[in-house]
């Protein structure tokens, strides 16, 4: 955007970027439903785990979890996560929002976990799908649970 005058900053927000989102429409929105189904499918599994957590656990902790877990989501579906980058994140052992339905995910190999796919319910290979594409984008894995959703 260019920023040296007023005038030029609206016509590239009220002009430019409009004519440019409509010339790539056809291949963003696809991208951009897919990427907020999977963010909805992570963000209910995140609510559905903190709803399970054990009884003696303190209410304002499961609270704050649940909060961050809602933060961290819209961050990473609004683009505004700072921790964003081209590269994938390497796996954060331990949270809710790394984890996904399957024990031990992080040490198997692609052909194992191809072979545990099949029957899953969609919202779980939603959540793996948006898990592999966010962490290690292992093509094996995303091409399977695609054509599962199909």
């Amino acid at each position: 955007m260019n920023e040296d005058r007023p005038v030029d900053q609206v016509l590239d927000l009220l002009v430019y970027a409009p004519i440019g989102f409509a010339l790539e429409a056809r291949e963003l929105l696809p991208q951009l439903v897919d990427r907020g189904r999977g963010q909805v499918a992570l963000m209910r599994l995140a609510g559905r785990m903190a709803s399970q957590q054990t009884p003696d656990r303190d209410v304002t902790d499961t609270l704050r979890q649940g909060i961050g877990i809602v933060i961290d989501g819209l961050s990473t579906l609004l683009g505004t996560d700072e921790s964003s980058s081209d590269a994938p994140a390497a796996p954060t052992t331990g949270s809710v929002l790394a984890g996904v339905p399957i024990p031990g995910y992080e040490e198997m190999t692609a052909r194992e976990i191809v072979a545990l796919l099949a029957g899953r319910p969609i919202d779980e290979l939603l959540t793996i799908r948006t898990y592999e594409k966010a962490n290690r984008g292992r093509s094996t894995i995303i091409n399977r649970v695609e054509q599962l959703l199909s």
